[in-house]
């Protein structure tokens, strides 16, 4: 799991929400995720890549309210 940090001022209409959420996918897909995806982080059972991003679509971006909420029925 990752976390985006955003700090808003004031709120969000539903077409800068939308547009903040296509930004932060973005940046998972193309920009900072695809950077971090290519360095190794050695563990104690080997090296692992992370990468908080597919493309077989098994990936979400979950509000934190959102996730909160399903969390706590799992």
């Amino acid at each position: 799991m990752g976390v985006f940090t955003c700090q808003i001022c004031g709120e969000l209409d539903s077409y800068e929400y939308d547009e903040l959420l296509h930004e932060l996918s973005g940046q998972a897909s193309d920009g900072w995720g695809e950077g971090f995806e290519q360095h190794e982080i050695h563990t104690s059972e080997g090296y692992i890549y992370v990468s908080f991003y597919d493309t077989c679509g098994a990936w979400e971006l979950v509000p934190e309210e959102e996730y909160i909420t399903v969390s706590r029925h799992m």
